[in-house]
Formats: structure tokens, sequence, C-alpha cells
């Protein structure tokens, strides 16, 4: 079998498992990352370095940060969600995009949670008027045309905290220094600026109109340059969306 499809079989194997083992609780993920040929280096890297990793105080303060994993779970929508079970995401051969955005959020809660954060793992439904200091969709492009390439940060378009294009450009400032991919600007969509889970105002499945959200295209999963860094290398993308989150909460929090 080919080391690529066996990557894919193991990671997917992996997602299966872990979601079986959810228990109802809005922090869904407790468990470690996927084990995979690609993250192995990481898991040592990490292990290494943890003892090093400096803790980030907020005035005592406990803050949330809720993370979703673009597209995962949204078999089964809610009523008023019903359009998202078509929407299966990008895909590149038999890897799809979930998976690339699962494996970025379990690296960057990783990452969050040396801080002294609480972090969420959410499916592509997150729970009613859903409430954290952070929100972040993180999602990844697809494209027929290869060259394609970049990644967008877009902040919730109705925002009632005034936070959330700080947020957004915390991050873009963070993920561009450390993937050094290129931001793609000239795409930002209403689709992502109205993003269904900012949409506090119509739907009850969505985060509360006190969170600031913003939403991460991480690259395109088609470009063979983005997919080495969001798929083979999630630790990558993970510390730039991490040390985005930290820098905004640093300064507002």
């Amino acid at each position: 079998m080919h080391k690529n499809k066996i990557k894919r079989l193991v990671t997917k194997l992996f997602i299966s498992v872990t979601s079986l083992a959810q228990m109802g609780s809005i922090q869904m993920i407790s468990i470690a990352p996927a084990i995979t040929p690609h993250t192995l280096a990481y898991e040592t890297q990490a292990s290494n370095s943890a003892s090093t990793s400096s803790t980030v105080t907020f005035e005592g303060q406990q803050l949330r940060v809720g993370l979703q994993v673009g597209h995962w779970h949204n078999q089964e929508p809610p009523s008023e969600l019903y359009w998202i079970k078509r929407n299966t995401g990008a895909q590149d051969g038999e890897f799809t995009e979930f998976e690339s955005n699962y494996m970025i959020a379990m690296e960057t809660k990783r990452e969050l949670e040396t801080h002294g954060l609480i972090v969420d793992i959410l499916p592509a439904v997150v729970p009613p008027q859903y409430e954290a200091d952070v929100f972040v969709t993180i999602h990844a492009d697809g494209s027929p045309k290869e060259e394609t390439n970049g990644f967008k940060v877009a902040a919730a378009r109705k925002d009632v905290t005034k936070k959330a294009h700080l947020l957004a450009q915390s991050i873009e400032e963070a993920y561009g220094q450390t993937t050094k991919l290129r931001h793609d600007h000239e795409h930002i969509t209403e689709n992502m600026t109205d993003y269904y889970a900012f949409a506090w105002n119509r739907f009850d499945h969505a985060i509360s109109k006190e969170t600031p959200g913003a939403i991460l295209e991480t690259g395109f999963v088609t470009n063979e340059y983005d997919r080495y860094y969001i798929v083979h290398n999630p630790q990558v993308p993970a510390r730039g969306l991490a040390k985005g989150i930290i820098n905004y909460l640093e300064a507002h929090a």
C-alpha cells in the first residue's frame, strides 16, 4: 500500500476512535492528537520543549478558547443548519479537509494549554450561544488549479465586541510570520465574514454576541507547498495560530 495512503488511513482511524470517546462536554477532546508518521517528529519535539514553555498569566483570569474543526461531524446538523451536511469541504485525492483542520486544531490546543488556557475542540455544529474569550474556526481551501495557494483570515462581520478584527489581525500576522505562506488577501469572501457559526442573530447554534470570532483558511490542500505544512507538518500552522491567539489575549483580554 502507498505510504501516503497508510498515513491517511491511520489518521482517519484515530479521528473515528476519538469521536467515540467524547462524553458530551464542551471540552470535547482531552486526549493526545493523532500520532501519524508525519506528526511523530513533533511529538518528540513537543515533549523535549514542554518544560521550557513560558506561562502567560492574564491577571488570574481563566480564559477559554474555542477551536472549531471545520466540516467535522456535519452529517447530522440541526434543522436550522441543514445545508452544512452537503458541504464536505476541500479534498485532495482521498485526503479530506477536515482531517487537516482536526490535526491543526489539536496541535494548537496543545500549544495553548501550555499557557494555562482552557481549550474546547468543537465540531461543525457549535453549542447554542457558545461563549469564550476567543473563537476561531479552522478551515482549508481547495482549487482545481494546483498552483493556487495562500492562507486567509477574516473577522466576524456582525461583531458586538469590536474585537474580532483585532483577533483576526493578530492571527494573520503571527500565522504569516510562522508559516511563511502567502496571504491570499484578495479572496476573502462574504461566506467567511458572515460564517454561520458567527451568526448569533440568525442561529441558535452559533457563538454568543459577546464572543469575538475569526475564521482561518490555513492554506490549500490541493497545493503542494501549502500541503507540506497544513497536512504533513500541522505543528507549524498550529504554532502560528496559537501565537496569534496568545498575542491577542495579552493585548486585549
